[in-house]
């Protein structure tokens, strides 16, 4: 087995980790945090390189997308419920890039969360740090994935 095969193979099995993770994000009781959205950190953004932006978008295709801005480094999805779920929580993945460091390399990923009030309202319910984490890794992962395949096509 050559090793683009095998890199291959090592791409499929993180994305279907991170298809997973948004499968998860809103079951109840999952970990919650307290970490801003990437607009309300840092507020820069810069453009993502190609390869960046293409992880992201393959990485969240199960989405829906909100906003899409390649030229601003920002995806936003839509709020989703999960299959099967009861429809009492959802949740809205946005990617944004880290920009302190001056390269368009780092993702910055925010898992927010919303659960149906009694009322019949949604009610924010705090961020996923452990899903945001798992997809930024996934997205991060992809884009390694992607320049490998660039770099020496099979």
């Amino acid at each position: 087995m050559d090793q683009c095969e095998t890199s291959g193979q090592q791409r499929h099995v993180r994305r279907a980790w991170a298809a997973w993770v948004l499968a998860c994000l809103t079951v109840a009781g999952c970990a919650t945090g307290t970490s801003p959205a990437p607009s309300q950190s840092a507020g820069r953004y810069i453009v993502f390189d190609a390869t960046l932006w293409r992880a992201a978008r393959e990485t969240l295709a199960a989405l829906p997308v909100e906003q899409a801005d390649p030229l601003a480094g920002r995806l936003v999805t839509g709020w989703a419920e999960p299959r099967g779920g009861t429809g009492q929580t959802r949740n809205r993945v946005t990617v944004g890039l880290n920009y302190e460091t001056g390269y368009a390399r780092a993702v910055i990923v925010t898992v927010e969360r919303q659960r149906l009030g009694p009322d019949g309202r949604w009610i924010g319910d705090g961020t996923d740090d452990t899903a945001a984490t798992a997809l930024a890794t996934a997205i991060s992962d992809d884009a390694g994935e992607l320049r490998l395949a660039k770099n020496h096509p099979s």
